[in-house]
């Protein structure tokens, strides 16, 4: 990890408190966007059992056992033009929305398909 990525890590930290008042220990922090809102921009945080959303406007977040995944899930097919090259689908069980992670970056995208996949088992 580089030194940009600690900061960026304290800093998300930081929001997440701030805006949720939880005090957490992430396990990574990738540069994101989302379907959250219109240009979201801003970070996905993975700690023991939850996903945060963070940008300097807020922080989200969703315990694991309150979301599964969907079919827009992995990396796109070879070929694909432009970025990101990994998206996560996530639905809300008691709710029909849901909401979909796109890394900004390809070594982003793969810490976190290695981390869902292996560590929490969200994908149906």
């Amino acid at each position: 990890m580089g030194f940009f990525d600690r900061k960026a890590e304290e800093l998300a930290v930081k929001l997440i408190a701030q805006f949720t008042g939880q005090f957490v220990t992430p396990l990574a922090c990738v540069p994101c966007e989302a379907t959250i809102d219109a240009n979201w921009r801003g970070y996905c945080v993975l700690t023991e059992d939850a996903l945060f959303l963070v940008n300097k406007y807020g922080a989200r977040g969703v315990e694991y056992e309150n979301i599964g995944g969907t079919n827009s899930w992995g990396q796109y097919p070879h070929g694909t033009k432009g970025y990101p090259n990994y998206r996560f689908g996530f639905r809300f069980l008691q709710d029909p929305r849901g909401f979909t992670i796109f890394s900004r970056t390809s070594t982003g995208g793969k810490i976190l398909e290695d981390f869902l996949n292996k560590k929490y088992q969200i994908i149906e």
